[in-house]
């Protein structure tokens, strides 16, 4: 009986080093660094073409990935949500940030935390929306950052 429960034990032991183990590989293996000084392409639209002495509204605007809603807590402010609440979530969001934008309707826009197919975002193609959104206009897109999923918090 205690050869059999210590049996147990070391194989419920196994698997959670196995567990851990597997997602630390997959963590270092998926890795995949930016290169510096990567050359963006941009499409050109209708582009505006600065003039010394004009007035131009320029608008930066962090959109969070589309999951910041009014009960949203990203775990790295003290929250415990690591992403969206659900796709739907993240369209009505990307809905009303292109809403607040147009509104804007600034000169230059510079768009922060847009999402191409990430889990924290349920894999909603964000700057496809916002390209189709503002069609007529030049635009430039640059990854900054990429990571595999980081299951972490563990409730989320």
């Amino acid at each position: 009986m205690i050869k059999t429960f210590f049996k147990i034990i070391a194989w419920i032991l196994v698997l959670v080093i196995l567990t851990v183990g597997g997602y630390a590989a997959y963590l270092l293996l998926d890795y995949e660094r930016i290169e510096n000084n990567v050359e963006i392409s941009v499409r050109h639209g209708d582009a505006i073409k600065p003039e010394a002495g004009m007035e131009y509204k320029l608008i930066s605007y962090n959109i969070g990935f589309a999951a910041y809603t009014s009960d949203f807590g990203f775990f790295m402010d003290g929250g415990s949500e690591s992403r969206a609440f659900s796709k739907q979530s993240v369209l009505d969001t990307m809905s009303g940030i292109i809403s607040v934008l147009k509104e804007e309707d600034a000169d230059f826009m510079m768009i922060e935390e847009v999402d191409e197919d990430a889990t924290r975002s349920y894999y909603v193609n964000e700057r496809s929306l916002l390209e189709s959104a503002f069609s007529d206009g030049a635009a430039a897109f640059a990854v900054n950052y990429d990571s595999s999923y980081f299951f972490y918090p563990f409730s989320a």
